[in-house]
């Protein structure tokens, strides 16, 4: 077997211009209702490029209540193990939000997922390990809870599908939405009837706000939104190795990872991130304070509060993982910040539910070795969905290092033994 050293020469043949070519052809609203041809467009174009690689596809259907028509997980699959070793992944998402074309979120994503499944093929001689190259639909959402969302809205009036934001219920909205935004069990549901009974507010207003909490208290199947709410696509891959015996020895999750800045206080975080001290994160005093040298790694960053870097979520699992793609992300002098949270699902779950957003989430769930690569998509991308989401806002030299870090890092977790 190869030293990982031997391998580096392989992140030259990632092609930039490639990744633009995919992120062009992929960008545009590609959603459940309201753009479904896109969204089928964009299924056949992944499958489409995975066949022309050479490499085996995998669709796999799935439905959900409320439509009869089948969603999909498109899957590339190389497996250079006969059967014998578990799979090693490296996953994006093909839909969109309902407004937004998604050059960033998540194109970025899925031209990696394409390239590197390029690179594997054609340099399979090298490997060992069973890899697989996912693409996870209905990451953003379920349609069906938005498609009941909106006619909740037109019965109140609302006649557009930005349903928070419409009109009268606008001058409330930044009082309510963050506790909308965080009604994902029962218990919160209840603190958003509680918040709707203590705000001032119109009776049409309270008639929605209440409805929606009646809904919310209906469509949780569970005590949690992941799978429910969204990343349908990623639980329903969970579930079925599960249900087949399949063995999953862990995963690269990328999402929304096109974006950089060099401005100042361009970069925000998650309630729970202990911003004044990640500060102090690149400097010498560091070294002096347990909890920030443990929990928050970086490298090559020099000031945190300016997006210029990739962010790295680890959960308690899967620091083995995050480690190589630390040590891999040098190598290619892409900047990365890592949080170590030191908490499996059900902590993060309770304590810092923002960094559940992305379909790394169900692996996590299943205490499966997974590691979560953004450009923090909200907390930097100003044109997080919305409809600027395009293809001149993506730096490419940024995503070519994601993807050299990422292909170094797969194989890696594919011969780690400790994995």
């Amino acid at each position: 077997m190869k030293k990982m050293s031997n391998y580096f020469e392989l992140v030259e043949k990632i092609d930039e211009n490639r990744l633009y070519s995919h992120i062009y052809n992929l960008q545009g609203i590609k959603h459940p209702i309201v753009a479904r041809e896109a969204l089928i467009d964009a299924y056949k174009y992944i499958i489409t490029e995975f066949e022309k690689i050479g490499i085996e596809v995998i669709e796999e259907d799935f439905e959900i209540d409320g439509f009869d028509i089948p969603f999909k997980n498109i899957i590339g699959k190389l497996d250079l193990s006969n059967g014998t070793a578990g799979e090693v992944i490296i996953s994006g998402h093909h839909d969109t939000v309902f407004n937004a074309p998604g050059a960033n979120d998540n194109a970025s994503a899925v031209a990696i997922l394409i390239e590197t499944a390029r690179i594997m093929y054609e340099n399979q001689r090298l490997f060992r390990g069973n890899y697989r190259f996912v693409s996870f639909d209905l990451e953003e959402g379920n349609p069906t809870f938005q498609k009941d969302l909106w006619d909740l809205g037109k019965k109140y009036g609302i006649t557009e599908k930005n349903t928070f934001t419409k009109l009268e219920y606008k001058k409330n909205y930044e009082k309510l939405f963050p506790v909308i935004y965080k009604s994902r069990n029962r218990a919160s549901i209840e603190s958003l009837r509680q918040k709707v009974k203590e705000t001032r507010l119109s009776e049409n207003e309270r008639g929605f706000y209440n409805s929606l909490a009646d809904y919310y208290s209906i469509f949780y199947k569970s005590e949690e939104w992941v799978g429910h709410l969204a990343l349908l696509g990623s639980s329903h891959y969970v579930s079925q190795a599960k249900s087949q015996g399949r063995k999953i020895k862990g995963l690269i999750n990328i999402d929304t990872v096109g974006y950089t800045t060099d401005k100042k206080n361009s970069q925000t975080y998650p309630e729970g991130i202990p911003v004044n001290l990640l500060k102090l994160i690149t400097k010498p005093i560091l070294k002096s304070i347990p909890f920030l040298s443990k929990n928050f790694k970086t490298t090559g960053v020099k000031d945190v509060t300016v997006g210029d870097f990739a962010s790295l979520l680890v959960d308690i699992n899967s620091t083995t993982e995050a480690d190589l793609f630390m040590k891999n992300a040098k190598q290619v002098n892409l900047k990365v910040a890592a949080i170590y949270t030191e908490m499996d699902y059900t902590d993060i779950h309770e304590k810092m539910h923002d960094l559940l957003r992305a379909d790394h989430a169900p692996f996590w769930r299943e205490d499966i070795h997974a590691i979560f690569i953004s450009d923090s998509a909200n907390f930097r991308f100003p044109h997080y969905h919305t409809g600027s989401d395009t293809i001149e806002h993506v730096d490419f030299d940024f995503v070519k290092k994601i993807a050299q870090a990422s292909l170094l890092t797969l194989i890696a977790m594919a011969e780690e033994n400790k994995i």
